[in-house]
């Protein structure tokens, strides 16, 4: 018998390596609202899997890249460390919070990235007019 979450999920990974090689993105912006909301799995774990899940498709993308030349070498290991360190750091902090919370902080920073990328010119000019104050 066929195990449709096991479709499901396959899917899903799917749709999110698509969108990682075709927009640039690590995945997670699909992967852990799917894998949350569509399959029940707790926002901890989501994470863990998405992380997980940018090894191979940031080194397929990576590679896809570098040979076309779209990728700059010197910034790429100038961001390198502080991304390891971030990374790290951001795991340890996260296992301090419920899952709730972790929820509510991704919905909040995709909510902010998606109004920065549909209306970047509102964004541009409500920060030059709080820099002037």
């Amino acid at each position: 018998m066929i195990d449709l979450r096991l479709v499901g999920e396959i899917l899903l990974g799917l749709v999110a390596g698509l969108a990682s090689g075709l927009l640039g993105i690590g995945g997670g912006q699909i992967l852990i609202p799917g894998m949350v909301f569509l399959f029940g799995y707790d926002q901890k774990v989501a994470q863990g899997v998405s992380l997980a899940f940018i090894v191979p498709t940031a080194l397929a993308g990576a590679l896809t890249h570098w040979r076309k030349g779209n990728v700059a070498p010197r910034v790429a290991l100038a961001i390198i460390p502080g991304a390891l360190v971030g990374g790290f750091v951001g795991a340890i902090l996260a296992q301090g919070l419920d899952s709730t919370t972790l929820r509510r902080l991704f919905g909040l920073f995709l909510l902010y990235m998606s109004l920065r990328m549909i209306a970047p010119s509102f964004w541009t000019r409500l920060w030059h007019r709080l820099r002037r104050i």
